[in-house]
């Protein structure tokens, strides 16, 4: 083949790929627009969780859609699809961005600069109803060694395997002992600091299991830890209820040295916990340690996993340390903090 036959030949082929590049290229264009109409139904359906009940699992799963839009803002870079590819990625960022923020360091998280003074370890325990593993929570007591326990779904087996925690001789449980039986579920304190005070707090309607109250000294302060378990959502009248006990836990006198821990059946990235917090004046214990994850919705072994085990403190409080740990038989991880005072 002559040169000039060559040259002809490798324009024609660059012409036939130009020619076919160009629509395989408007194709992905026009599917990266696509991605962008579905992120942002996706992103609606998250955020009509103040309103609408189904959209709580879209709020619940937003670290995940957050990294999928992410995903496809790439691919919308790639074939050149620029306004889809920012759009998917500030979409992205609004979902992922309130738990990514967790991994940023905060001023009042990490050890103490001047270390030394008295620390209250706490520990937030599902205990799955019907564990048999109870074994699995003595292990966890004795490797972490926690001052403070709040433990949910107790059943009456469980009341008195905790009842026979000689490290725990202060013990606070819901509803009253008296009137337990096999079909309870429960909720108790621990403590191997004495007690200063003890209360139920009622929900109005009656219907939720009572918020429990429990003040126990750190140094010259006295730090009240409220444990709650609301109903787990799924359906419009769980979610009511669920509602209901966060209002009430919002509402109540908070100082600067309160805590409230325990499964709250509801993620981060809920408008609910967001409220919680908002009108409470507390703040997420997980600030500068990361998402810490506590429960897997499908499998603990695939996921995905959200967080609804939480402890969040007062601005008196510093959050030392905060990590979750396997408890042996549960399906939830457990929450362990150790707080200290805040620099004044």
């Amino acid at each position: 083949m002559s040169a000039g036959e060559t040259s002809v030949a490798t324009s024609v082929a660059t012409s036939v790929a130009a020619s076919t590049r160009g629509p395989v290229l408007r194709v992905a264009r026009t599917g990266a627009h696509a991605l962008l109409v579905g992120g942002v139904l996706a992103s609606l359906f998250a955020w009509s969780a103040s309103f609408f009940w189904l959209g709580e699992i879209g709020a619940s799963l937003a670290w995940y859609l957050g990294f999928v839009l992410f995903a496809a803002a790439l691919f919308a870079l790639a074939v050149s699809a620029r306004f889809a590819s920012v759009a998917l990625l500030l979409l992205g960022l609004a979902h992922a961005g309130p738990e990514l923020w967790l991994f940023v360091p905060d001023g009042r998280a990490g050890p103490a600069p001047d270390a030394g003074g008295d620390t209250l370890v706490l520990a937030s325990c599902n205990l799955l109803f019907g564990n048999p593993d109870h074994e699995g929570l003595r292990e966890l007591l004795a490797h972490e060694e926690p001052d403070v326990v709040v433990c949910t779904e107790v059943s009456r087996s469980w009341k008195r395997t905790l009842d026979g925690l000689d490290a725990y001789p202060h013990r606070f449980y819901s509803p009253p002992p008296e009137t337990w039986n096999r079909e309870t579920w429960g909720t108790a304190i621990l403590s191997r600091r004495p007690f200063a005070r003890t209360a139920l707090v009622p929900v109005p309607s009656g219907a939720s299991r009572p918020i429990m109250e429990a003040v126990v000294p750190l140094d010259d302060h006295a730090v009240t830890v409220r444990g709650a378990h609301p109903m787990r959502p799924g359906k419009p009248w769980r979610l009511a209820l669920r509602d209901e006990v966060l209002a009430v836990l919002g509402e109540l006198e908070w100082d600067a040295f309160g805590v409230v821990a325990g499964d709250l059946n509801v993620t981060s990235t809920s408008p609910r916990f967001r409220a919680l917090l908002r009108e409470s004046g507390l703040r997420d214990s997980r600030l500068g340690f990361g998402r810490q994850p506590t429960f897997a919705l499908l499998d603990p072994r695939l996921g995905p996993w959200v967080a609804i085990d939480h402890v969040a403190v007062g601005d008196g409080l510093r959050v030392e340390e905060r990590r979750t740990v396997v408890l042996g038989g549960s399906d939830h991880r457990a929450v362990v903090v150790r707080l200290g005072l805040a620099a004044r």
